[in-house]
């Protein structure tokens, strides 16, 4: 009856081992273990029952073999043709027979066993493939199968113990004794060993071992392994002893590769009957690498039926420590090659060993040549003051045992005679155990370093565009010289320099152009002084010229003849040419003269008023000057403008302009007026300030303020949804302001204001002074929607010839003709005739400076359409009209 098993419990018995990388060969091999291969530990075993393995092959023999321990026999038969004999022969008297899955027709030859041995048990085989088929052609047919047993080699580990517990009917002691002893296999080899308690002290041994041991017959059988081998190759202590190393290992391409380095050790042994060694490299699960060193030593190299000891140790940290050390010197090299300091390795005597690039380039000497010359020959020291050879201090850095450094006054002489300025450090070399091996020198290249140093610090005192000292070099400088002058009683002169018209040059011809004749002046300034004579740019087309040790007497001739050099000179710029002129103001620098920017102040204002007497002059500051005086108070003054900007100390005022139609008395109109508070609250008119204002080019930044200011306060002052218009003065220097514009646009658009609720005004004169800014201004901001009124009209003498080039939306005639027309009868045709005018031109009219009853209704009789003045309403406050309105 047909019995078919794959016993799907049981595992594969092939462990799985991690994929071999490399082998290396050696002559390193252990005798530690060759007493375990003595042939007298060996007896022979009792026999009980006669198994004969048919065709299964060399390992699976040698597999069962170890698994099947006596008092069982196997025999084998390697051949159908064996077998064959046998069985003519008649002489077949095994008890159970296993026909292996190499025969190709296994049932034709267990009919011909059954047919001469009824009795005998007969186990089919099968590779998992033929398994299946077999199983199912022998559930379709089943007297295909009578007395057969079907196995699986998928299963193979069932089946020992299915041979071990089949029952026979010839396994009985006369049987097992009459088995030849020759047949005889090794088993197991607990079942030969004399002293099974001095072996199990062994494996305690070995099993604590950190060293794997791996022990082998003739055929290769493992007979032996203990632990530390099992873990390095991923092995089943259990399983694998008794089994071939080839099935051992596996079957996967892995396993494969490495069990074929192992075996190529083993052939490597036997072919030279030596020992053999070779380093594996084993990939884990988790993807790490073990490096395994292997040694297979022979029992009895003369022997080749002897057995072997292959010995395995893990080597991965001593390689692991290789690799990082290797890691560490390439590292180490790339760095010393990034290094911006050269280094220089040398040895106890001083002869160069190794120089990265930076040293060699500074040197000039490539490591090739330098390597073995002594380093004095390398590195040539020099003071840089004293011209003297500097020796290195090598020897005492080695006997001190300690760094030492030079940086002082060091130059570097390279082998092209070239000079660099360095800083070298010198520090002993120490390896393990602080032994001294040669010296390594650091050297810092300065060069670099002093010319950065020494560009910083001429930009720091030096104009960028002349070249001329700055504004505050220029006052330490007179610093100095004013105490040279107390020390050695003697007398510089000090002159302050404005270049005439040279504003003209950046409107016609750009900045570019403004630039390029600025450096030609600072050239002509130069050309013209000693050298001893100190020269800087203070600011815009400002200079200022120290004389050294001068009398009054020649310094005013050294300034004449500048003065007239530069009315020769013509400054030319691509196809345009332009005269320039100087004024000169001058101070005498003394024992008893202040600090310097005191003493540029005084020369500041003698230059101011020079300037006022025309171009190409010249003026001496004397302390009685009342010119000068009142010069110096409207420089204070600015000086108090630019505080009270920071300070927030301007105010701004209203004043009515309201409607002379009959009936209306509303005031729908208000001129915003400026005032200035002090320290102590009081509050200045501006005819005290903005003259100072205007001279010292202020007033853009005060008209944006009252600008910001007036927009941005206009709804918490009016209401949002109040009709009141506001008129906003601009001063003749904001139109010059080319961002003025824009700066209005970005404050109108960010106050929410109406723009036709406001109304710029600008004076006569300052629309004529600059005509063409003027009228582009105002068409830009009517099409944005604001109006523009021109002020103080009819106090130029060409009034009427401009305003036809000035598209405003009012005229306010002057009140200089408004406050006598009612006595005079000029001043009165003066007002009727500008009123008729702007109504021609289709412009409204607002008379300024009413200041009566009886001038108003003059002004109504005429039909002039607003007046403003203090018989409308004085100036209050802006905040003050949130009441009124």
């Amino acid at each position: 009856m047909l019995r078919a098993w794959s016993a799907s419990g049981f595992g594969n018995i092939f462990a799985t081992a991690p994929k071999p990388t490399c082998l290396r060969t050696s002559n390193e091999t252990d005798h530690a273990l060759k007493p375990l291969f003595a042939k007298e530990t060996l007896t022979k075993p009792v026999m009980a029952a006669k198994v004969s393995l048919i065709n299964i092959g060399k390992d699976l023999w040698s597999y069962l073999c170890r698994q099947i321990p006596p008092p069982v026999a196997l025999s084998n038969y390697t051949s159908e043709a064996q077998l064959s004999e046998v069985l003519k022969s008649g002489k077949l008297d095994a008890d159970i027979i296993v026909l292996g899955h190499h025969l190709d027709d296994p049932l034709k030859v267990a009919n011909w066993i059954k047919a001469i041995n009824p009795t005998t048990k007969i186990f089919l085989l099968r590779k998992p493939s033929d398994f299946e088929t077999m199983r199912r052609d022998f559930e379709q047919t089943p007297s295909l199968g009578e007395g057969l047993e079907l196995c699986s080699t998928a299963d193979i580990k069932s089946l020992p113990s299915v041979l071990i517990n089949t029952p026979t009917e010839s396994a009985n002691d006369t049987n097992i004794n009459a088995r030849p002893e020759e047949s005889i296999p090794v088993l197991n080899k607990r079942a030969y060993l004399s002293q099974p308690e001095e072996i199990e002290v062994i494996d305690d041994l070995l099993n604590s071992a950190e060293i794997g041991f791996i022990l082998l017959d003739s055929n290769q059988t493992i007979t032996h392994l203990n632990l530390f081998a099992c873990d390095l190759l991923s092995l089943n202590q259990k399983d694998s002893v008794g089994t071939p190393i080839g099935l051992a290992f596996g079957s996967d391409e892995h396993s494969a590769a490495q069990h074929l380095a192992i075996q190529n050790l083993i052939n490597e042994a036997r072919d030279n009957e030596e020992r053999s060694s070779g380093l594996i490299t084993v990939e884990t699960a988790d993807m790490r690498n073990l490096y395994l060193r292997c040694s297979v030593a022979l029992n009895d190299p003369s022997n080749e039926s002897s057995g072997m000891a292959l010995i395995i140790q893990d080597q991965s940290n001593i390689i692991q420590v290789e690799s990082d050390l290797l890691e560490e010197q390439a590292r180490n090299k790339v760095t010393l090659e990034l290094l911006k300091e050269g280094v220089i390795i040398t040895d106890n005597n001083f002869h160069v060993v190794h120089m990265n690039p930076v040293a060699e380039s500074l040197t000039g000497w490539p490591t090739y040549e330098a390597a073995g010359r002594s380093v004095e020959d390398i590195i040539r020291l020099i003071d840089s003051v004293k011209r003297e050879r500097i020796v290195l201090p090598g020897k005492e850095c080695i006997e001190d045992s300690r760094a030492v450094q030079i940086s002082q006054n060091l130059l570097l002489v390279n082998n092209r005679n070239e000079e660099h300025t360095i800083e070298i450090t010198i520090a002993p070399r120490l390896i393990k155990e602080n032994q001294i091996q040669g010296t390594v020198i650091v050297i810092k290249d300065l060069s670099e370093t002093r010319r950065l140093t020494s560009e910083i610090q001429h930009r720091a005192s030096h104009d960028a565009l002349t070249g001329l000292l700055n504004r505050q070099e220029f006052e330490y400088q007179l610093e100095k010289s004013i105490a040279s002058a107390a020390l050695h009683n003697v007398q510089h002169i000090l002159c302050y320099i404005d270049v005439n018209q040279f504003k003209i040059i950046n409107t016609q011809a750009g900045h570019t152009a403004g630039d390029y004749i600025l450096k030609e002046v600072a050239r002509l300034l130069q050309s013209k002084i000693r050298s001893i004579d100190i020269i800087g740019r203070l600011g815009g087309d400002e200079f200022a010229l120290l004389l050294v040790n001068h009398t009054l007497d020649n310094a005013q001739r050294t300034a004449q003849t500048l003065v007239e050099e530069f009315q020769r000179h013509r400054f030319s710029w691509n196809d345009q040419s332009f005269e320039l002129g100087l004024c000169v103001g001058m101070v005498a620098v003394t024992k008893d003269s202040p600090e310097p920017a005191q003493m540029l102040t005084r020369a500041e204002l003698a230059c101011f008023s020079a300037k006022d007497r025309g171009r190409n002059q010249i003026h001496l500051y004397r302390s009685d000057d009342d010119e000068l005086t009142r010069k110096h108070e409207e420089i204070l003054r600015a000086a108090g403008i630019t505080g009270a900007l920071q300070e927030d100390r301007f105010k701004l005022y209203c004043q009515p302009i309201v409607s002379l139609a009959v009936g209306n008395r509303s005031t729908q109109h208000y001129e915003l007026l400026l005032r200035l508070t002090d320290n102590n609250g009081n509050i200045i008119l501006p005819g005290a300030f903005i003259p100072a204002a205007e001279r010292y080019g202020l007033m853009p930044n005060v008209d944006r303020w009252v600008i910001h200011t007036a927009l941005h306060r206009y709804h918490e002052t009016f209401g949002e949804k109040s009709g009141v218009h506001i008129a906003i003065n601009l001063s003749g220097n904001s139109l010059n302001d080319d961002k003025l514009l824009d700066f209005i646009k970005s404050e109108l658009q960010s106050s929410s204001i109406d723009p036709q609720k406001v109304c710029f005004e600008i004076t006569e004169t300052a629309a004529i002074n600059n005509l063409t800014q003027a009228s582009n201004l105002i068409t830009e901001l009517k099409a944005f929607g604001c109006c523009f009124a021109l002020d103080d009209f009819g106090s130029g003498l060409s009034s009427f010839t401009y305003l036809k080039n000035l598209p405003v939306d009012f005229l306010k005639i002057d009140g200089s003709f408004v406050t006598d027309m009612a006595d005079d009868t000029i001043d009165y045709a003066m007002v009727e005739a500008i009123n008729q005018l702007g109504h021609v031109m289709g412009i409204g009219t607002i008379a300024e400076c009413a200041e009566s009853e009886e001038v108003v209704e003059q002004l109504r009789k005429l039909g002039v359409d607003f007046a403003q003045g203090y018989a409308m309403g004085s100036p209050i406050p802006m905040d003050g009209l949130k009441l009124l309105h």
